[in-house]
Order: structure tokens, then sequence, then C-alpha cells
């Protein structure tokens, strides 16, 4: 920093606080707990194409992590849980320049399947197991607890499969932002890209794709090809 203080990494909570920062249209839930503020697991919630995923790219980037990507849809079983977000949650910080990691976890409500897949002995239970019991620690010493966030996205956050998962866990909820505001963000990016768009065309293609941002877009692209 300019006035030659100590630089050092994030702080727990600091994902929370940036989260509740970021966007006008994530849920406020009630004023936060010190064990939600210190709570390393976070379940977001939404309908499709919201931006869930950009979101808790952007804010892991805020709050100073590097991010690990994860689609539980192509990681199904439990040995991904220990083969996978173990190994990044432990990794050292010097792959990330010096930031430690955020495992971001997207489409975890995506896989269901028999008692190796997504379901109650399957992804999600060693997903808790991991939570409950902390990360690795050399032999004869106790587990160390999560110190770093586990971001699970969701589409239906009250999926069977994510029953184990939901108590332990601070949800953050996604909603649709009013149409016009939708169309108006819409009309800056055509002007960008110099796309003639009126506001009726836009208001239409909003409430055809229910609000679906990247619906919008991928819609728009197609047009200016």
């Amino acid at each position: 920093p300019a006035d030659g203080s100590k630089a050092v990494g994030p702080r727990r909570g600091t994902f929370f606080r940036a989260s509740r920062a970021s966007t006008a249209w994530v849920a406020r839930s009630p004023p936060p707990t010190m064990a939600m503020i210190f709570c390393m697991s976070f379940l977001l919630s939404g309908a499709p194409g919201l931006g869930k995923t950009t979101l808790a790219h952007v804010v892991a980037q805020h709050a100073g992590y590097r991010v690990y990507e994860l689609n539980a849809s192509d990681a199904r079983t439990a040995a991904d849980v220990e083969s996978r977000v173990r190994t990044a949650l432990e990794s050292d910080s010097l792959r990330g320049h010096g930031r430690p990691t955020l495992v971001v976890i997207d489409e975890i409500d995506g896989a269901t399947g028999g008692s190796d897949a997504l379901g109650t002995s399957g992804f999600v239970r060693a997903l808790v197991r991991l939570l409950e019991r902390g990360a690795g620690a050399p032999r004869g010493k106790k587990s160390q607890p999560i110190l770093r966030p586990i971001v699970c996205i969701c589409n239906d956050l009250y999926a069977p499969a994510l029953r184990p998962l939901r108590p332990m866990s601070q949800i953050v909820r996604c909603y649709r932002p009013p149409t016009p505001l939708i169309t108006r963000r819409l009309r800056e990016i055509c002007a960008r890209e110099c796309l003639a768009a009126d506001a009726r065309g836009l208001t239409m293609l909003c409430d055809v794709s229910h609000g679906d941002i990247r619906a919008c877009l991928h819609t728009l692209e197609l047009l200016h090809r």
C-alpha cells in the first residue's frame, strides 16, 4: 500500500462482506451474525442466466482470491471432492501469484443419480464431510478448519441433493432485475457494439427470455454477426 503498511492476504469474512456489496439484486438476508461472517461455505442460488458464476469470480478477485472452478455436473463422485476440491484448498498460494485459492463449484444441483453420484453418499455428502472435518493435517495431528471459501452455485436451492449442505452454508439469493434496468443495460451494450436496437424490441427480448441476461446477450450476438 501507498502508506507503507504491510500488505496482508484476504481476511476471513472478506468474501461475505464483498458479496453483499457487489450487487443490488442479491437478496438482503437478516443482519449477519459472527457465524455467518466466518462461514466458509456459500450457496449462491438463482435462475439461469443471471450471472451467478460471474458474480462469484468478480467478488473473489475483489476479495483477493484466485478462483479454482469446478463443474459438479462433470465431477459427480465423492472421490472428486478428495482429489480436486481438497487439493485446491490445501494448495499453496504460489500458483495464484501469492493469492490463496477460492473454490467455485458450479451447477451443484445439476447432477443426480445413484449412490455414487450427487446423492446421499456422493459428491455433496463428501463436501459436507470436508466442511465438518476441515482440511488435512500431518499424521498424528488434528485436521485444520477450512480457512478458504467454497462457493456452491445452484439454480434450485431446494433440490433434495442439497439438503445436507444448506444448514451449514450462508445462502445468497439472486433475483431477476426489473425489465427496465435490463433494457437500459442492453441499450448501452448495443450502442458500444454499434448494433441498432430500439427500447421496445429490447423489452420484448427481456420478456421472451424471462429475464435471462445470458440469453439476451447471445441473441444480440447472433443478430450482430
